[in-house]
């Protein structure tokens, strides 16, 4: 809901380049989570693979990609095509939501368009390990000083300013 409130609808992941850092980074992460799925789909370890999709899907997407794109918000367009191709990849386990979702996301509907059933299963591609790495920096130092404010009881108020040195 949050990607429909800023665009009108997203093109697939192939068709656009990623410009953002954060696109970037969750592009990244993202083709990890296509290794490990195929990995463990072909060891048919299918719990493993539905874990791994979870995790990347509330862990990584939801937590950190959706809150850091507020910030960004030209990272949103990127962060709904990579929705969609993880959409994708999520329809072995969830077909008819993953199906409505991607849908939606399109613009489009099924009775119209091609159906992700019938498209190619999201292929394994190259990481960015230096973007996750400086990604890696600032949600560690965003943690932390999250744990410091409850620690010293400032919970819900703001900091003039914080610095990271990479």
């Amino acid at each position: 809901k949050y990607l429909m409130l800023n665009e009108s609808k997203f093109e697939n992941l192939e068709d656009i380049k990623l410009q953002t850092k954060l696109g970037i980074y969750m592009n990244s992460r993202f083709n990890e989570c296509v290794r490990e799925v195929r990995e463990n789909i072909d060891a048919y370890r299918f719990n493993d693979a539905a874990n791994t999709l979870y995790k990347f899907l509330w862990d990584e997407f939801c937590d950190w990609g959706i809150e850091l794109s507020k910030a960004d918000k030209a990272s949103v367009k990127e962060l709904g095509s990579i929705f969609k191709e993880a959409m994708k990849l999520l329809n072995p386990f969830m077909p008819f939501l993953s199906e409505y979702l991607f849908q939606e996301l399109s613009g489009t509907q099924l009775e119209n368009a091609k159906s992700i059933m019938v498209m190619s299963y999201p292929e394994i591609k190259e990481r960015n390990l230096e973007v996750e790495k400086k990604f890696e920096l600032v949600i560690e130092a965003i943690v932390a000083i999250r744990r410091a404010k409850a620690t010293i009881d400032l919970g819900n108020s703001k900091i003039a300013k914080a610095f990271v040195k990479f």
